[in-house]
């Protein structure tokens, strides 16, 4: 009789172990959802964030034609900002069209 109560015991602790261990995995999918939601957030506000520091960056950044002389119009960038400038081109206009593109420095 002690035998088929320890094996009755055995099978109710497995079945509310069970149970126990999908409550636990339906909370962590709930937990893991949440989670990725805010990581999203979160990656757009950085994405908003960066494009806002570029703008105010590119603000400080202006161009200008310097006029040395008659006939002598060249092209110039001025970098008011604390952040270097990548990939600035300028081009002269000039009799023939527009000059090939020169880097800035």
């Amino acid at each position: 009789m002690s035998l088929i109560f320890a094996t009755q015991l055995t099978a109710v602790a497995t079945v509310a172990l069970a149970a126990l261990a999908l409550a636990a995995a339906i909370v962590a999918g709930i937990a893991l959802s949440k989670q990725s939601r805010q990581l999203a957030i979160l990656a757009k506000q950085d994405d908003r964030d960066i494009a806002d520091r570029h703008r105010a960056q590119a603000a400080r950044v202006y161009t200008f034609v310097a006029d040395p002389g008659p006939g002598y119009a060249h092209p110039r960038a001025e970098n008011g900002s604390d952040f270097p400038v990548y990939d600035a081109q300028l081009w002269q206009a000039g009799p023939g069209g527009p000059s090939t593109p020169r880097t800035s420095a």
